[in-house]
């Protein structure tokens, strides 16, 4: 049965098993669908349908129907999150069954049992829900518990573009959402290759999602992971037929090649690689030299990857394994003609110079869009300090070595006076700075959230301190939507783009030829105003790079494949079923710890500010204390000094006392001597004879 012709429409009274019959009757030999009336069975579901019954020996096979309930979409929850084979079933479904022409199996009979060969399809939902509460087989139930897990729905029937990545996050996985986000004409899915804790081997596990934010649909770990790249594995080959055939993979963009073999270009589908970086041609990925005046070769790599302190980003040091990698890359690409795409000219360019293999081969340049921000209002903004107030620098995102703290090291060493770096998004590396002079820092910030961050800082300027050529640079593009010019070393794409507009400063990769500028800036408004003046009004958009994406890379319509479960696969769902349950309960218990750290964030809040509150009040005490004190010391100086001018004034008085005492005595002897002369007068002869 290569279609579903339109159906004969038999209807019955008694039971399916009857119409069932009844069609063999007039339709002998023929392959029957066995459909309820009012059950839609559409195109997407149908192919499905077919893709499961041509591969595998089935008397009867059945898609889910409604006696276990998916929610809304049921059919994209079934093709998202269902096993993409059929298994072995001991039932069947009256609500939409395929039925083997040539075994009735007596089924003219309504009690009859059903065929032994019974399958059930896990990744086709049909039929509405009912309130049935019959026990769900295994594949339904670790299609349930994968559905509890959350996670975008993929819509069944839609073209399939499958990217490759590695887990390591930054511009690759940034692109890979934007392009997932924009792109609406067809479905995405992503292979992403991880290691433990982000180290060698990166290719420990290759996980497929729907949704990176979301747990992986399926995964699988290698017995030979991969530790950085290699040239081939079966394993890899097998994963990506499985895909291919499962789940009607249309095309391939690798975006990374870390974790992963060439395998992942040789798929047989259209296909491209995005050039985020030039690996595997050139493992050093930090190398800033200019392939155009530097030797790019074997034995330089030898010596490179031989020298004291040399990158040692991956595990394989040996420069013959590396180039033999790189001679298979450029095999791979032209064998299996394989687009090639650069996000800007000067990766296109730096491409062609490092690798001439390269130069002849056809590129297209498509530019990384910007997604909107939630708020438009907040899209643009402007300093509203004092034009005395010191040089604010903003300096945002994540910095690891090369990409930005090799610089900021020696820069905030020597650091003028007039400038301060706000560090916004440094994550745990940016703890090293904390303290410095003339430096503020905040760990995190949601993306959204960015405009008002820089709205409320009101910075004069943003500061990009890779030291690395960067074949695009999101941070550009952002700093720009918020009206900000940079200051960036003379390298890779940011260079090239500030060259071509003049919003902004290009210098040499030397913090003190850095820390000069600043300075000069500092004192110079009117040049900051006039790069602030030639920062570009838009940026481009997701919208355009979707189109432009769509044009690069078409998507097929593969042949869709969905064999019977093996043993394997029927031993893995029990696995599913716990690994899914389990991830639920550590959601559930990560949301009750960020409850609970919510709330010992709050009383922690509330007991630092009680404590603050309580210091302020002792500091108000002490302070208290200390003005009384001060005022007691000031009137007991006050008081010792009216004591002694009392002291002195009763010593006058004293004294004075005594001089009129020792006067009066004077005048009182003088008085008495008076008198007693005047009585000897009056009483001498001479005085009685001169009255005479």
């Amino acid at each position: 049965m290569d279609a579903i012709h339109q159906p004969v429409t038999c209807r019955w009274v008694d039971s399916p098993a009857l119409a069932l019959a009844r069609a063999r009757a007039a339709h002998p030999g023929r392959d029957v669908l066995l459909l309820r009336e009012g059950v839609t069975l559409d195109e997407p579901a149908s192919r499905r349908l077919l893709a499961a019954w041509r591969d595998g020996d089935w008397d009867v096979l059945s898609p889910l129907d409604g006696r276990w309930p998916l929610g809304e979409d049921a059919d994209a929850a079934a093709w998202t999150f269902g096993e993409h084979l059929a298994f072995a079933w001991n039932d069947w479904s009256a609500e939409c069954s395929l039925w083997r022409g040539d075994d009735s199996r007596g089924l003219d009979k309504p009690d009859a049992p059903a065929p032994g060969r019974r399958g059930l399809l896990p990744c086709v939902q049909v039929g509405a829900a009912t309130t049935r509460s019959d026990e769900a087989p295994a594949p339904v139930r670790a299609l349930q518990a994968r559905l509890a897990t959350g996670g975008r729905r993929l819509r069944p029937g839609r073209p399939v573009l499958l990217h490759v990545l590695h887990a390591w996050g930054g511009g690759a996985e940034r692109f890979v959402r934007d392009l997932m986000q924009a792109d609406q004409s067809r479905e995405h899915l992503v292979l992403v290759a991880r290691g433990d804790r982000d180290r060698a081997p990166f290719g420990r596990r290759l996980c497929l999602h729907a949704d990176l934010d979301a747990p992986p649909l399926q995964a699988w770990a290698l017995a030979a992971p991969i530790p950085d790249c290699m040239a081939s594995s079966a394993e890899v080959e097998a994963v990506m037929t499985a895909l291919r055939e499962q789940w009607g993979i249309g095309a391939v963009l690798v975006s990374s090649l870390v974790g992963h073999s060439l395998d992942v270009l040789r798929s047989g589908l259209p296909t491209a690689l995005c050039a985020h970086d030039l690996f595997p041609a050139w493992p050093l990925l930090h190398d800033a030299r200019d392939p155009t005046n530097a030797p790019f070769d074997q034995a330089t790599l030898a010596r490179l990857l031989g020298e004291p302190g040399a990158e040692a980003l991956f595990p394989t040091r040996d420069a013959g394994t590396w180039w033999a990698l790189r001679q298979a890359l450029f095999e791979t690409l032209a064998t299996h003609d394989v687009q090639l795409v650069a996000p800007s000219e000067f990766a296109r360019d730096r491409a062609r110079a490092l690798a001439p293999a390269l130069a002849d081969r056809p590129w297209r340049v498509i530019e990384h869009g910007l997604a909107p921000w939630p708020d438009a209002t907040a899209a643009t903004t402007s300093p509203t300090r004092d034009d005395d107030a010191p040089l604010r620098v903003l300096v945002p995102g994540r910095i690891n070595g090369a990409k930005g703290s090799e610089l900021l090291d020696r820069l905030v060493e020597q650091l003028p006076d007039q400038v301060e770096l706000v560090l916004l998004g440094t994550g745990p590396r940016g703890e090293r700075y904390r303290g410095r002079r003339g430096v503020h820092l905040k760990h995190d910030y949601a993306r959204e959230t960015l405009p008002q961050w820089v709205a409320a800082l009101a910075p004069d300027i943003a500061l990009l301190p890779s030291t690395v050529p960067e074949t695009w640079s999101y941070t550009l593009s952002e700093m720009w939507a918020l009206g900000l010019p940079v200051l960036c070393a003379e390298l890779g794409a940011p260079a090239a783009r500030v060259r071509a507009t003049g919003a902004g400063w290009l210098l040499p990769a030397d913090a003190a030829v850095f820390a000069g500028k600043l300075a000069a800036l500092a004192g110079d408004r009117a040049s900051l105003a006039a790069a602030r003046a030639r920062v570009p009004a838009t940026q481009p958009g997701l919208g355009g790079m979707a189109e432009a994406w769509r044009q690069a890379l078409a998507t097929v319509s593969p042949s869709l494949h969905l064999p019977p479960a093996d043993a394997l696969a029927t031993a893995r769902l029990d696995l599913a079923e716990q690994l899914a349950t389990a991830r639920v309960r550590l959601e559930n218990l990560a949301t009750e710890l960020d409850t609970a750290r919510g709330e010992l964030d709050r009383r922690a809040d509330w007991a630092y500010a009680l404590q603050a509150e309580v210091g302020q009040v002792r500091k108000q005490l002490a302070l208290s204390e200390q003005a009384r004190l001060a005022l007691k010391a000031e009137l007991q100086a006050r008081i010792a000094g009216l004591d002694q001018k009392l002291a002195d004034a009763y010593g006058y008085y004293q004294r004075d006392c005594n001089d009129l005492a020792r006067q009066r005595d004077v005048a009182l002897a003088q008085r008495d001597a008076t008198q007693q002369a005047l009585a000897r007068i009056e009483t001498s002869l001479a005085w009685r004879l001169g009255r005479r």
